[in-house]
């Protein structure tokens, strides 16, 4: 995919929004706010109604599950939430695989260490509506929707995991991204 903005740039925009945010509602607008300013789409409005503290909320319980299922082992300082285009055999639209695994180190300059996790739980998928909403308009904007897809589908996901992880938080650092690269540390 070809992406006509910095992604860098806007990585780290969306990652500042993340880490300022103090509740998963606040900072689902301010993301929404931020993607509006840089690319105008009718697809803003509608995901504005989109109830971010009930998804965070059921993604918090998810993530309990799956440490509940398998621990996670001692030499892993990382959380990786990974995010990548999936198709589900329980539905025909498009939808988000997103899944928790486990880092023993992580360096944004050598991607390399999200290639081996230490901690890969069986169970780790976890759905989303609100991610795949995301996803639904990405696929419905020609114009804007490879910014919908890069910028809010990062964010939302980042945005997520902080708060379902946020009693982990001074034990793991923090790194949302998706399969094929691009991740910030949240």
């Amino acid at each position: 995919m070809k992406f006509d903005f910095d992604l860098e740039e806007v990585g780290q925009a969306v990652s500042r929004l993340v880490r300022k945010s103090r509740r998963v509602d606040t900072g689902f607008r301010a993301l929404l706010e931020y993607c509006q300013a840089q690319c105008p789409s009718n697809e803003w409005s509608k995901l504005a109604e989109l109830d971010a503290a009930s998804a965070a909320t059921a993604v918090s319980v998810r993530v309990r599950e799956i440490l509940a299922g398998e621990r996670i082992g001692r030499g892993v300082k990382v959380l990786f939430f990974g995010l990548f285009e999936a198709e589900f055999p329980d539905s025909d639209k498009p939808a988000v695989g997103y899944y928790l695994a486990g880092l023993e180190s992580f360096d944004a300059e050598d991607l390399g260490t999200l290639s081996e996790p230490a901690y890969l739980p069986a169970d780790r998928c976890i759905r989303s509506d609100l991610l795949d909403t995301v996803l639904r308009a990405a696929h419905a904007d020609r114009r804007a929707g490879e910014f919908i897809f890069y910028a809010l589908l990062l964010g939302a996901g980042a945005l997520l995991a902080k708060h379902a992880t946020r009693a982990l938080a001074k034990k793991y650092r923090l790194v949302v991204g998706f399969d094929d690269g691009d991740v910030i540390e949240v």
